[in-house]
């Protein structure tokens, strides 16, 4: 009897050991791309500093799209309020870094969760400023060449300001501050990945551009983003929205 209750026991804690284990996080990820090429990007009108700023080409980066009609710089962020946030995501939190070198900003799109420290660098050998757009917590700053300030953000914002620079003011960038982060800007080549968020949350996203604002009536495997850019996702595993285009129409 005590091995029959030992091989019992044996194979309900096998069976335990081989249930499913549920993930907590999940990824979302996905691919932006145009119908049609855009006209080329305006050249911009370089009139200050040409020694460091007008030795390259500068061009409006306000729609940046591939060879392949990939577009860059589509903002892809959580917009209702997140009930739980992996605390991994805050061990060893890197600041983000906006700098102003060629008298461009790099990146031209970004985003930053109110818990990381903005690193404002200027890597030219000019003199630059820094103006933040936001009404509730906006700055212009002064930026000595070859040096950086750094800056703390606490309120989140419902969309991306700008950021200019008043000294060559052909510089634009455009900075989103969150208070999660479930975000992504998509790179080069229309890709964006979200790590990381809670699985079987529902939470409520949004598709933003700069050209046009939010994207709405975007199609992506599973949904479709409303006439505000939003949808609503509750990822249970790793998703992949797949390709998502946006007409050229909307973006031109």
């Amino acid at each position: 009897m005590n091995i029959r209750k030992s091989i019992l026991t044996l194979a309900a804690f096998s069976a335990f050991c081989a249930a499913p284990v549920h993930a907590q996080w999940a990824s979302i990820k996905g691919k932006f791309k145009t119908d049609a090429a855009p006209a080329p990007a305006a050249e911009l009108t370089c009139n200050k500093d040409p020694a460091t700023c007008c030795a390259k080409k500068l061009v409006d980066q306000s729609l940046v799209v591939s060879k392949d009609l990939e577009v860059a710089n589509v903002f892809v962020y959580a917009r209702s309020k997140v009930a739980k946030i992996d605390p991994s995501l805050e061990k060893d939190l890197k600041p983000l870094t906006l700098d102003n070198k060629d008298c461009v900003f790099m990146p031209h799109a970004a985003i930053l969760w109110n818990k990381q420290k903005l690193v404002l660098k200027n890597s030219d050998n000019v003199g630059h400023n820094t103006n933040y757009g936001s009404a509730t917590q906006g700055f212009n700053v002064l930026i000595a060449p070859n040096e950086s300030v750094e800056k703390s953000l606490a309120n989140g914002e419902n969309l991306p300001q700008n950021v200019g620079c008043n000294i060559h003011p052909w510089m634009t960038a455009k900075l989103l501050v969150r208070d999660n982060p479930y975000f992504a800007v998509t790179a080069e080549d229309g890709t964006f990945t979200i790590k990381n968020v809670p699985a079987g949350e529902e939470i409520e996203y949004v598709f933003w551009h700069e050209k046009t604002g939010y994207l709405g009536g975007l199609k992506f495997t599973g949904g479709e983003s409303d006439a505000k850019g939003r949808f609503k996702l509750k990822a249970a595993a790793d998703m992949d929205l797949g390709t998502i285009t946006i007409p050229a129409s909307k973006i031109k």
